[in-house]
């Protein structure tokens, strides 16, 4: 058994020496010659583009889908600010109509297809939608008391709808849009 360890010790030093004999001759090789530098390094930083390509486009849908959403928040709430309170029932699924589809009759279709069972609002009743404002006291002009509309929607998308931000937040991206303004009323 030893005999062969040191058999096997001698070998391995043998080739040891040999490659580093070689080295001066790979190093100077190596050093000459530095065709296809470019392709090596493009090759080795294409995956890191992609990636960052598709993170950027996703980051971008991302923001499109929340502004959608949030001028919807904002186009609803205009739109119940001028329509005298208690709000019907009628005036809030038109406003929820504006808000998710852009038109009052819900004619069009919706800005984006995963909004049709996801889109939580708080336009289904009147709780929460219209806030009281005691102005009493003149603080601002007006009646003694002032209606605040508050509209929210809320909206998760689907997991496979942003793949990279998707990897970032746990599965889910959601969206949450909110607007108050003063009711005028007509």
């Amino acid at each position: 058994m030893d005999r062969y360890c040191m058999t096997l010790f001698n070998s391995i030093a043998e080739a040891s020496r040999r490659m580093l004999r070689l080295l001066p001759f790979c190093r100077r090789f190596l050093a000459e010659d530095s065709r296809g530098t470019a392709a090596v390094e493009f090759g080795l930083l294409l995956p890191f583009m992609v990636v960052l390509l598709a993170g950027i486009a996703d980051i971008g849908r991302s923001i499109w889908h929340h502004h959608s959403l949030q001028k919807g928040a904002q186009d609803a709430a205009r739109y119940l600010s001028r329509v005298d309170v208690p709000l019907t029932a009628a005036q809030r699924t038109a406003a929820k109509n504006l808000m998710l589809r852009g038109d009052f009759d819900g004619s069009t279709p919706l800005h984006y297809g995963y909004w049709s069972n996801s889109v939580t609002t708080n336009l289904d009743s009147q709780t929460g939608l219209v806030t009281p404002f005691d102005n009493t006291a003149g603080t601002f002009r007006g009646p003694a008391t002032i209606n605040i509309i508050t509209v929210r929607a809320s909206v998760a998308a689907p997991a496979g709808e942003f793949p990279l931000l998707s990897l970032f937040n746990g599965g889910t991206v959601e969206y949450s849009a909110r607007h108050q303004i003063r009711n005028i009323g007509e």
